[in-house]
C-alpha cells in the first residue's frame, strides 16, 4: 500500500462540492452541477439527492456512496 493511503487528510476526506458535481455529471445536466459547486457541500448534497430523484435514480444516496460522496 502506498504510503499517502494512511495519511491524515485521507482518513475522513470531506467531499467538495466539484467532487460532488463530477459524481453527478452523468446523471444531472451541466447546469445543474454548476448550481451545485455555487452552493456550500451540505445544501449541495441535500440538493443532489433531489435532482437525483428528480432524474430517476431510484437510491440517490446508495448512487452517492457509490460515487464516494458519502459514506
Amino acid at each position: 500500500m502506498d504510503e499517502k493511503d494512511f495519511s491524515p487528510e485521507n482518513e475522513e476526506h470531506e467531499p467538495t462540492t466539484e467532487e460532488l458535481a463530477m459524481a453527478c455529471g452523468e446523471i444531472l445536466t451541466e447546469e445543474d452541477c454548476e448550481e451545485l459547486k455555487q452552493m456550500d457541500i451540505d445544501e449541495a448534497i441535500g440538493y443532489s439527492l433531489t435532482l437525483l430523484i428528480e432524474a430517476g435514480v431510484e437510491d440517490p444516496e446508495e448512487f452517492l456512496k457509490k460515487k464516494g460522496i458519502l459514506e
